[in-house]
């Protein structure tokens, strides 16, 4: 885990297909989505610092980070 611009980024390796993001909203929402890119709105409320993005959590396979 670490922190860019005051917002949690949290890894996990889990067994999954595909890569995904998951944004944990300050109203209480969540956003999914299934790709390891965010849209620039995302992208300004972050360097924003406005706190409308309390958390992402990125899910990886392990494929993507190990290989034999």
């Amino acid at each position: 885990a670490f922190t860019w611009c005051q917002v949690p980024f949290v890894y996990q390796v889990r067994d999954c297909a595909q890569p995904s993001l998951l944004l944990s909203m300050n109203d209480g929402t969540q956003q999914h989505i299934s790709d390891l890119a965010i849209t620039g709105e995302i992208c300004r409320n972050i360097f924003l610092r406005n706190g409308r993005i309390k958390r992402i959590d990125v899910t990886l396979p392990p494929a993507l980070l190990f290989t034999e």
